[in-house]
């Protein structure tokens, strides 16, 4: 398993988003901290997944072959977001279902729709269910945060973030990273681990991997590279800052943040059957009315973690 977080930021339309994953692949007991688990599917659209890494590797890599394929023969209409999760979503659904040995996927993506604003879409297989998709974008400034893995590590982020604002809400960011650090670290949690993989992407630009330093290692999309960097810690390195003791004081509170009902974004959710017909898979679809609107400019900045029903470890 996993934990990964996508979050989005708009501010004065500024658009822009942020991937974070630990790097742990987990069977019958052995662990291996080079795991991918942090996507890009076009160049302004990256995904972070869970759950069975061979569905989910293989259905992004079919719909970026499709997405470049498209948009080399047809730059002047270049696939959107919106119709890149349903593709995804339609792969993710048809590899699952031919796989009976995967239990489910979770998986994120994070790009821009058609008006500029950042969005975020979950896809969710399970065994014997239907696929489910879930599309979030903003009506206001601020930004949207959904996790992916491991209840208790959602639970974990979720209090790192409460925290977090409480402390200094201009370092949520860094604490929310950090989390999965500390994670990682946690003799608890022993399927997350590894170092902590992060990717970013303006609006207009294109998705890039930063190198991460933390706990005195250096890493890449989460795996470890210090040895390949004999002349030291590259100009671009982001430092993560780690306390031990915040987040074990952290791990000791009991209070969740309140939750509210559908507050501060606007959504639509489908069934990947209903959703994306077989015939129509491959089209290119203009965003979904429903995701339009007008951003309320005025609004007081907010920050709202989408969670869907029993994401979290029951209290």
């Amino acid at each position: 398993m996993t934990i990964a977080v996508a979050a989005t930021f708009l501010l004065n339309d500024r658009s822009a988003f942020l991937l974070a994953a630990d790097a742990r692949a987990s069977f019958q007991g052995d662990h291996s901290d080079t795991a991918i688990k942090t996507y890009t599917l076009d160049m302004e659209v990256g995904a972070v997944g869970s759950g069975d890494a061979m569905s989910c590797a293989t259905a992004i890599e079919m719909t970026r072959g499709l997405i470049a394929d498209h948009n080399s023969l047809a730059p002047a209409a270049p696939f959107n977001f919106y119709s890149t999760v349903r593709v995804f979503s339609y792969f993710l659904d048809k590899i699952d279902r031919a796989r009976p040995w995967s239990n489910s996927c979770e998986v994120v993506l994070a790009g821009f729709l058609e008006n500029g604003r950042p969005a975020l879409a979950k896809v969710i297989s399970r065994r014997g269910e239907r696929t489910e998709v879930h599309l979030y974008t903003h009506v206001q400034p601020g930004s949207l945060i959904m996790l992916t893995g491991r209840p208790e590590g959602k639970r974990q982020v979720m209090l790192s973030l409460k925290r977090a604002f409480a402390d200094d809400q201009d370092q949520w960011p860094a604490r929310m990273a950090s989390s999965i650090w500390y994670l990682g670290q946690h003799q608890g949690v022993p399927s997350i681990g590894g170092g902590v993989a992060l990717a970013t992407c303006v609006r207009g630009g294109r998705m890039v991997w930063p190198w991460v330093e933390v706990g005195g290692r250096i890493y890449l999309r989460g795996l470890d590279v210090t040895d390949c960097l004999p002349s030291g810690m590259p100009p671009d390195t982001v430092r993560l800052h780690y306390d031990e003791s915040w987040h074990a004081l952290t791990d000791q509170m009991e209070q969740m943040p309140e939750q509210r009902q559908d507050e501060g974004f606007t959504a639509i959710s489908r069934c990947v059957d209903d959703w994306v017909p077989s015939s129509e898979a491959f089209d290119l679809k203009h965003d979904s009315p429903q995701l339009g609107g007008v951003v309320d400019a005025g609004a007081p900045t907010a920050t709202v973690v989408l969670l869907r029903p029993k994401e979290l470890p029951p209290e």
